[in-house]
């Protein structure tokens, strides 16, 4: 089949193809940890022997609060060299005519989909118009990017990633690092369907083996 796509629309879809594969393994990171990390808080919560404060627990949760925080941040990023969910979102607004409803419909129906089924699944991303991406759509998702992640972008640069004289008032909790984690994933799953045309239920990894076996064993060996 010959291709539709202008050399111009070509290069850009392969370039956000590209950006998409970027994005989607740095959220899986970002996800794997986060579920990581809920996993050693529920076996500490369930053992009261080891459930008390202590200097490598506080060690676990900064960690985790910096890499996540770090990681939320990336994806607000806006420097041209570096890969965002915020670029690959202005970038789309730019060229909304790129992401058109028959390139998805065709590469549906072409592997059998009947054309209302396709248009369907489509319709469900709340992101398509009845030609091309939706710039209302993208504004929304840019808008709700820098508003639930704002305060995590905001105590990164001020505080985590440099010694700024001027810290945050209000330090974001373990709530606001969820909301915004929960936001990055919400927002980029319709556009991993939009460009790469492949869909996502959850964004953890099965691991091949259950990790917290490690849990099971003693760690300070006597003698």
């Amino acid at each position: 089949m010959r291709n539709s796509l202008t050399p111009r629309r070509s290069l850009l879809i392969r370039k956000w193809t590209r950006w998409v594969e970027t994005i989607y393994s740095n959220i899986v990171h970002l996800a794997d940890n986060r579920q990581i990390f809920r996993d050693t808080q529920a076996v500490a919560k369930s053992n009261p022997r080891i459930n008390k404060e202590n200097a490598f627990w506080e060690f676990i949760l900064t960690c985790y609060a910096t890499q996540a925080s770090l990681a939320v941040r990336r994806q607000l990023d806006r420097d041209r060299r570096s890969v965002s969910l915020r670029l690959l979102l202005e970038d789309i607004l730019k060229h909304p005519h790129v992401v058109t409803r028959r390139r998805l419909q065709t590469f549906l129906t072409r592997y059998g989909m009947p054309k209302k089924h396709a248009d369907t699944l489509i319709d469900k991303t709340k992101k398509m118009g009845r030609v091309h991406i939706s710039p209302r759509a993208v504004r929304n998702d840019l808008a709700r990017l820098r508003k639930t992640c704002g305060k995590i972008h905001r105590f990164v640069n001020k505080t985590a990633a440099h010694n700024s004289k001027h810290r945050q008032r209000s330090l974001p909790t373990f709530s606001d690092l969820d909301l915004a984690i929960d936001c990055i994933e919400s927002i980029f799953k319709p556009y991993l369907f939009l460009v790469r045309r492949n869909g996502v239920r959850r964004f953890v990894p099965v691991h091949a083996e259950d990790w917290k076996w490690i849990f099971d064993m003693p760690w300070r060996l006597k003698g």
